[in-house]
């Protein structure tokens, strides 16, 4: 899939290896034959969101994510992007998260796409946009759900993320900040400010170190609610590490 670049373009979740001059043509699937077979190779990965909910979080709250033989290391049990999707398409409550139109990756030129976010959408099984899903999938309706459910999922399982390991420390020092600057990242990303919503995180440097001082409070109904805006710094993506002051404020 790789040929005519010299260079890998990473696809979400990418897992592969590229030789010691890291410009191959042909980069390998990473798995143990080709580990063993091309010793001094690098294995590259770019971030997944799929490895977050199989790796981490799920692991942390103590449940354990759908499975399948994996063909690529040896029948091992294994996750992948397609089996989080069929979980959720068999199990997720309302309301149901979809791909919206204001995802970085469906727009077109900075603009919003229906077309690309159906494409989108159906590479993952996931349904075209519609009246009916709009009402909890739209660009203001996905961010408005996006807030009022993982605030206060966070804010209730603080001592739980906060002892799990971060996946990326330079974002966050445990699970609980890397999740919390994440939220803000992606309030950032899906230009929720449009809709009247308030970023719940807060990241400030203190001491030569970035901490994450989060205020929570109870999700607004709509876009009126006041929350306390994220600093530039949460909003570009500043690494998080937790404060010892840490309480919800509900």
């Amino acid at each position: 899939m790789w040929r005519g670049h010299s260079c890998p373009r990473r696809a979400k979740g990418l897992r592969t290896l590229i030789g010691e001059k890291q410009c191959l043509p042909h980069p390998a699937q990473l798995n143990q034959p080709n580990t063993a077979a091309l010793p001094g190779a690098t294995a590259i990965s770019n971030g997944s969101d799929n490895a977050l909910l199989d790796g981490f979080v799920d692991p942390a709250l103590g449940c354990k994510p759908f499975t399948a033989p994996d063909l690529s290391q040896g029948g091992a049990p294994g996750t992948s992007q397609a089996l989080d999707e069929l979980s959720a398409a068999r199990s997720q409550a309302a309301p149901v998260a979809l791909i919206p139109e204001n995802d970085p990756m469906a727009l077109v030129n900075n603009a919003l796409s229906a077309a690309k976010t159906n494409r989108y959408r159906s590479s993952v099984g996931q349904p075209a946009i519609s009246a009916a899903n709009d009402t909890a999938d739209s660009p203001a309706n996905y961010c408005q759900n996006m807030l009022n459910i993982q605030t206060p999922f966070l804010s209730d399982n603080q001592a739980v993320l906060a002892s799990a390991a971060s996946p990326v420390p330079s974002v966050g020092d445990n699970l609980l900040t890397f999740m919390a600057n994440r939220l803000s990242m992606s309030y950032a990303n899906l230009n929720c400010q449009d809709f009247g919503l308030k970023d719940p995180v807060t990241v400030t440097l203190l001491a030569r170190s970035w901490r994450a001082r989060r205020i929570w409070a109870k999700p607004p109904v709509s876009g009126s609610g006041s929350w306390p805006r994220g600093s530039a710094a949460a909003q570009s993506g500043a690494p998080a590490r937790s404060s010892p002051a840490l309480q919800p404020a509900l």
